[in-house]
């Protein structure tokens, strides 16, 4: 059976790096058209990986605030998808 609890607290973590560590990559001028792709289409399936996990957690009959913190890590890593997708955009002009 899963730990979800453990599986929460490893993707809270993973964020808290990731929102410390994606906008200095964002902002790296050697940033490449097609790292930024790739770093977008992770961070997409992070946050498509957390609304899972908050379903998942819901259907369990876990408590509204640890279903919460769930669908606040989905904002977490759809908003950090939406700058990287931002910074391909820019990158694509440059192609």
């Amino acid at each position: 059976m899963t730990d979800w609890m453990v599986t929460l607290r490893e993707q809270r973590a993973l964020a808290e790096k990731m929102s410390a560590d994606i906008p200095r990559t964002l902002a790296d001028p050697e940033l490449t058209f097609d790292l930024a792709v790739k770093l977008y289409q992770a961070l997409e399936s992070q946050a498509e990986f957390m609304k899972l996990l908050a379903r998942k957690l819901e259907q369990g009959g876990f408590d509204f605030d640890i279903v919460s913190a769930a669908e606040r890590l989905e904002e977490r890593f759809a908003d950090l998808a939406a700058d990287a997708a931002e910074r391909t955009r820019e990158l694509s002009g440059r192609r």
